[in-house]
């Protein structure tokens, strides 16, 4: 199932809040994915260096069980986003949005 299946509605490249809809990218999500999916963050923290001041978006989203070993959250929006079992080692977290999200479990 995609994201875009769990949540009913369709994705577009970036939401803000308005309302109930998520601020979410959906080109953020499948770099994590495809990183994920390699057990390599590289391509992800070389994207966060030059777009440093870009807002990750990814409220809501399922990333439970993913390989995400250091990756570079800081200041990312994961409110309401399911990290449980997420393998988050050495990752930087730092000043991220992690209201609701749900954390037990991880490695």
């Amino acid at each position: 199932m995609t994201l875009s299946n769990q949540m009913n509605e369709p994705m577009s490249k970036e939401r803000k809040p308005n309302g109930n809809h998520r601020r979410f990218s959906q080109e953020q999500y499948d770099v994590l994915k495809r990183c994920s999916e390699r057990k390599d963050m590289t391509e992800w923290n070389q994207w966060r260096r030059k777009k440093h001041s870009k807002p990750i978006l990814l409220e809501g989203v399922d990333l439970s069980g993913e390989h995400l070993e250091t990756v570079n959250f800081y200041g990312a929006h994961l409110e309401n986003a399911d990290l449980q079992e997420t393998h988050l080692e050495d990752s930087n977290l730092s000043f991220a949005h992690l209201q609701n999200a749900k954390l037990s479990r991880n490695a």
